[in-house]
């Protein structure tokens, strides 16, 4: 049974047709009703086979979670068959690569940390002009016996103990990057499968990305430091000014009075 409810009124019009339109529709759908009836046996050794599907699933994604994590661990690619001696060999090239770097790392920290010494140790950097004027200087002046003078312990030639001590760092650096850089062109006569060659040249960018990313962040945060060094110099340099305009006015106004 459907009641469809209408308005006699000429301007409920639209809605009324509408709606006589709807029921003359409505008629004709026919329904035909069926009883729900369910089977709890089969029901209960459907889902019995279910959860045994699902438990042999989750066994499986298991073992497999279990063995992807170990091949993971030992740091070689899980796609790459190999024996257990070659397993050995490309683990020992990786403890090379991973030690190399940490050496560059490490050398690079102390060749920063004294680059940030040596530039607190030395003057201010004057003009050029001051510098050239200053040379001449010295070369109009006579020799004496002071010139010749050198401390004890250093090279008229070598400079300082900071110095050297900078260079031997440099140095250091310079020998661990070509070491760093013989390794990895050895890969292709110790490794011979290209799986793993690919595998320890992406290792090998790796690193040198990781390396780059941490020179680039303290070289950035030193170059902040320096800034903010600047700044305070310059509001001294300010504060200077405005008490030497103070001293200026006041002067002024006392030859003024008198």
């Amino acid at each position: 049974v459907m009641i469809a409810a209408i308005s006699p009124c000429h301007l409920n019009f639209d809605d009324t047709h509408n709606t006589l339109k709807y029921a003359n529709r409505a008629k004709n759908i026919k329904t035909a009703a069926t009883r729900n009836v369910v089977n709890v046996n089969y029901h209960i050794s459907k889902y019995t086979q279910i959860i045994h599907e699902l438990r042999s699933e989750v066994s499986e994604l298991k073992t497999r979670l279990v063995n992807t994590t170990c091949v993971r661990c030992a740091g070689v690619p899980p796609a790459v068959s190999m024996d257990d001696e070659t397993r050995q060999a490309v683990e020992g090239i990786q403890l090379e690569i991973t030690t190399a770097f940490e050496s560059l790392r490490a050398a690079k920290k102390s060749l920063a940390a004294a680059e940030h010494q040596r530039q607190q140790r030395s003057p201010a950097r004057r003009s050029p002009k001051v510098d050239n004027a200053a040379q001449e200087d010295k070369e109009n002046l006579p020799a004496t016996a002071d010139d010749s003078i050198v401390a004890p312990g250093l090279d008229a030639t070598t400079g300082s103990p900071e110095d050297q001590a900078y260079e031997e760092l440099a140095a250091n650096v310079a020998t661990l990057t070509e070491n760093v850089d013989k390794l990895e062109a050895e890969i292709t006569t110790r490794v011979e499968a290209e799986e793993v060659r690919g595998f320890l040249r992406t290792m090998f960018q790796t690193k040198r990305m990781e390396l780059d990313t941490e020179e680039l962040d303290a070289k950035r945060k030193a170059d902040q430091l320096v800034l903010k060094q600047k700044d305070a110099e310059v509001e001294r340099l300010r504060a200077q000014l405005a008490l030497r305009d103070r001293m200026l006015m006041e002067h002024r106004e006392l030859l003024t009075d008198v």
